[in-house]
């Protein structure tokens, strides 16, 4: 269908081209030759002013023009003849001598019809131009509009009556009167058909035929014009066009138009001598005067070039007699079109086109055409309907037949391509292909073939390919494919193949067949390839889901496998099982010391030791880090710690790695079967529960899960979660606590202190939840808000007067390795505009252990900021002489357990004392603690401490109660 449209289109565009047109004119011509009813002249005459007429009245009327009083004569003459009208194919527009006696003339006879000849379309002339040939020699009749842009060459009014018009009311034309004598060529300047009418529907102008045949028989304008498709009058129906026009039915023979030279009627009509004239032959008759002689008048008709008066004799013929040619009726029209076009196109789509397809298609409907013309309608039918069917029928054919050309050359293209591509494919296949004929002998392998098996191309042409299959394949197996080809033709699946040195491998092998036209089988096609790689490495990928690469031990998932099944046949036997968590105590240590290879090998040693210490049926995994499981089914709690026992024993033998010696612990959690769970992850959280009981209870041992450690676990959690929420709910809080010079009595520094405010527990101690926020990794987020908010806070007591003392904030371990923290500093204080020797930073001696290097490099670029350090809990951690003086710390601060007991143990006497010198000869303050009793107050004065801090002088209080302790003396 897309291609018969494009045809449509096509020949819908060719159809306004004038070539086209010229082809359907020329096609009708030859049509209607077929169709026209031959007639004579019998109705109408034509008086010829030739050549010889102006030659022989010359002697009595001068050359021409003659003066009108001959025409005036020749009037009367056919009058007194008995003639219906007389129509003068001459124009009279200007004036002449002789008009009265023509015009007299026309009175008396009153069937005279003069030539009005038009001009129907626009002059390219100005307003002014068109009025001065009005005036000059063109007339106008009134019944025409002026608007329209026409100009006619009338007749004078003095050669018709338009009184009798005007009598009449327009309404009729009686008498003599103007009859237009223009012409409709088409576009080849051949005349087909003549204008009844200068425009559609107008009774103003007639062709002068009509205008002849309505001076004889008068009637009323409303009686002869129908209001579409004819013209009637009287008994007479003409088919007209939608513009007026009507179809001339030109006779085979031209010579059977009957004509008179106009020398014989002027002589007669002037009595010349010997010009006598029988006038029985002009009765009755329409007579036509015109001129042959003048070539101009001449018009292109199908039947050669006719004067302009025989082709008015001729409309006036087809008006008398009925014989213009009527067009099919649009319906007929619209069939023979539909025939014509669509029976072609049917071929075309039910077989392949080609020429003598589309030749034989267009005479097809040529033929319907004409058949149904001749022997159905019996009427006249234009041909462009038909040729426009024809062309596009065969447009339509060369276009399926252009496409079926290319397409069928680019099948072969794409055909000859797809054998290039498989002959490639087939040699470049990294899969083995062998072909074997129906016998299924080898013809025809590719080069993976011999890369996979060894063969070469000559060592299995014709033999049988069992040669290729191993022995490794079960006899069930070759049996389902034998059953499989012989019913389906195609088989594939896993075997074992042999290669020409005997070895074995697994293969991927998929068996087709190729059969022909009858459904017989021609050859078998087998496609495989060597799994060898895949399949190693599928073994490896099962060995990872289920084994830990580094130990060989089993990970998690085969755990869970594990443990499924102990707890499965421990239920049925009433039995225990037991699940131990161990980790190795600072293991982190030897990785950041020693590096990762040494770790991974000493954990490698671990796992062979826990092995060998394991019963058959027990099972040692590693989860990941230095974490190990150890599954020991059927056993119970005594049993378990004897195991943990001899764990324990175990690891802390020494561990030779290259030539490190390095000795370790490990702290065990244990939890049982059925009392702490029943599945991997109830038992792997009590476990886990009792390691970190172990840890915490020194490491090196281990540990039973207890309910109270559940308890912890869920406390923990719970504040875990709730810490989670508390910044943005804004539940913290900072109290602050005076430090107070130990000689003065008065307040010389505040120490920032976190508190939380919980909206269900209240007010929490940060012993509850400091721990648990750096285990989770909250710290940091904390102690940055802490930080802003105690610069805040400074601000705001500048900003109200309050003396400026210096605040102290503890650092976390987390908070004070952040390589931003000294750029954070910066940008904070500038934000606040608090001096930096208003901050002071306090640090646990565990934290400035930790990273010796980094620390001390730390604090010197915050102490050239002028910010001041204090080493916190002094005492309870290395206590290393050599770091603490490349500290350089501002304050040591006595940790408050040895100041607790100062009155009654003499061991924190000497700490304290000693401690307090140390300081003083590194250049420190001393701060002391815990102060709340004046025995420990005076003996930290007698030995020189610099300031004390305690609830003695003042618990911690909200901001808004630091001003009252401003100028306080603390006694």
């Amino acid at each position: 269908m897309p291609i018969v449209f494009v045809a449509l289109v096509i020949s819908w565009l060719l159809s306004l081209s004038t070539p086209y047109q010229r082809l359907a004119l020329w096609l009708d011509d030859a049509q209607q030759g077929t169709v026209a009813r031959e007639y004579f002249f019998k109705d109408s005459l034509v008086v010829d002013i030739d050549e010889e007429s102006l030659r022989k009245l010359e002697p009595f009327l001068g050359v021409w023009p003659y003066k009108r009083d001959i025409f005036a004569l020749v009037a009367d003459y056919l009058g007194e003849a008995g003639v219906r009208s007389v129509a003068f194919d001459i124009l009279l527009a200007e004036r002449r001598a002789g008009d009265p006696a023509l015009a007299q003339a026309a009175e008396r006879n009153r069937n005279l019809v003069f030539a009005a000849a038009g001009l129907s379309y626009p002059l390219a002339i100005s307003e002014a131009e068109r009025q001065q040939l009005l005036a000059a020699a063109w007339t106008l009749p009134a019944a025409l509009p002026r608007e329209h842009w026409s100009a006619f060459s009338l007749p004078l009014p003095e050669f018709w009556q338009p009184s009798a018009v005007a009598a009449a009311g327009g309404e009729a034309l009686t008498g003599a009167g103007p009859g237009i004598v223009s012409v409709w060529p088409d576009v080849d300047g051949t005349v087909r058909r003549i204008p009844l009418f200068h425009q559609a529907h107008e009774s103003s102008l007639p062709t002068l035929a009509l205008a002849a045949l309505l001076a004889s028989e008068p009637r009323p304008a409303a009686d002869y014009l129908a209001a579409t498709g004819e013209l009637k009058l009287g008994r007479h129906v003409w088919p007209i066009d939608g513009n007026g026009r009507a179809t001339l039915n030109y006779p085979r023979n031209r010579d059977s138009i009957r004509t008179a030279p106009f020398y014989v009627l002027a002589l007669a009509a002037m009595g010349a001598s010997g010009a006598q004239l029988d006038t029985d032959w002009l009765r009755g008759k329409a007579v036509f005067i015109g001129s042959s002689a003048i070539q101009a008048d001449s018009v292109p008709t199908p039947r050669g070039l006719l004067p302009g008066a025989h082709v008015l004799a001729l409309s006036y013929e087809n008006l008398a007699n009925d014989l213009f040619l009527k067009p099919a009726h649009w319906l007929a029209n619209a069939g023979l079109l539909a025939v014509a076009l669509f029976l072609p196109l049917g071929l075309l789509r039910r077989r392949a086109p080609s020429l003598a397809v589309i030749a034989s298609g267009a005479l097809t409907g040529l033929l319907l055409a004409y058949v149904s013309n001749l022997a159905l309608l019996s009427v006249w039918q234009q041909q462009s309907s038909l040729l426009f069917a024809l062309s596009a029928v065969i447009l339509s054919g060369l276009l399926q037949l252009a496409m079926l050309t290319a397409v069928d050359a680019r099948r072969r293209k794409d055909a000859e391509h797809q054998m290039r591509i498989a002959a490639a494919v087939f040699d470049a296949s990294k899969e083995a292909i062998f072909v074997t004929d129906a016998d299924r002998r080898v013809v025809s392998i590719n080069p993976a073939f011999t890369e996979i098996t060894g063969y070469q191309t000559s060592e299995v042409i014709g033999r049988y390919p069992r040669v290729l299959s191993s022995r490794r394949n079960e006899l069930g197996t070759r049996q389902l494919m034998r059953e499989a080809l012989s019913q389906k033709g195609y088989w594939r699946g896993e075997r074992y193949g042999r290669r020409k040195n005997g070895e074995t491998y697994p293969q991927w092998l998929s068996i087709s067949s190729v059969a022909d036209a009858q459904g017989k089988v021609e050859k078998w096609i087998a496609i495989f390839s060597d799994i060898s790689v895949p399949k190693a490495a599928e073994a490896q990928i099962s060995f990872l889901a289920h084994f830990d690469p580094l130990t060989q031990l089993p990970n998690r998932n085969l755990l869970q496998d594990r443990l499924n099944l102990s707890v499965a046949a421990a239920s049925r036997h009433q039995q225990n099982v037991i699940l131990m968590f161990l980790d190795l105590d600072r293991f982190k240590n030897i990785n950041d010391s020693l590096g990762h290879l040494i770790g991974d090998q000493l954990l490698k040693q671990l796992a062979q030791r826990l092995t060998a210490l394991l019963r058959e049926g027990d099972s040692a995994s590693r989860l990941g880090g230095d974490e190990f499981v150890l599954l020991l089914p059927n056993t119970d709690a005594e049993g378990a710690a004897h195991v943990a026992g001899r764990i324990l024993q175990s690891v802390a033998q020494p561990f030779y790695i290259g030539h490190h010696e390095l000795n370790v612990s490990a702290s065990i959690g244990i939890a049982e079967y059925p009392e702490n769970g029943s599945t991997l992850d109830d038992l792997s959280r009590c476990a886990d529960s009792a390691l970190y009981r172990a840890k915490h209870a020194g490491r090196n041992n281990y540990q039973f899960y207890t309910a109270e450690m559940h308890e912890r676990a869920c406390e923990v959690l719970s504040i875990e979660n709730s810490l989670r929420h508390a910044l943005e709910r804004s539940e913290f809080l900072i109290h602050y606590q005076p430090q107070v010079d130990a000689r003065t009595r008065q307040m010389v520094a505040l120490e920032a202190l976190i508190r939380w405010q919980h909206p269900v527990w209240g007010l929490v101690s940060p012993d509850q939840f400091i721990s648990i926020a750096e285990e989770s990794g909250q710290i940091r987020e904390i102690g940055d808000w802490v930080l802003k908010e105690v610069l805040a806070q400074i601000r705001a007591w500048r900003v109200a007067g309050l003396p400026a003392v210096p605040v102290a904030v503890n650092l976390s371990l987390a908070q004070f390795r952040q390589n931003s923290l000294c750029d954070q500093l910066i940008d904070s204080l500038a934000a606040s505009g608090v001096e930096p020797a208003m901050l002071e930073l306090e640090l646990t001696e565990s934290i400035a252990m930790e990273d010796i290097s980094f620390t001390v490099d730390s604090m010197d670029r915050m102490r050239a900021l002028g910010i001041r350090f204090a080493i916190d809990d002094f005492g309870t951690g290395y206590s290393s002489l050599s770091h603490l003086k490349r500290f350089r710390a501002d304050k040591i601060k006595i940790d408050q357990s040895f100041v607790r007991n100062l009155s009654i143990d003499n061991d924190d006497r000497a700490i304290v004392m000693a401690i307090i010198n140390l300081a003083h000869n590194l250049g420190s303050r001393v701060v002391a603690e815990g102060v709340e009793t004046p025995e420990q107050l005076e003996f930290l004065c007698a030995n020189g401490c610099d300031e004390v801090q305690g609830y003695y002088f003042q618990r911690p209080v909200e901001a808004e109660k630091v001003a009252l302790l401003f100028g306080r003396n603390f006694t």
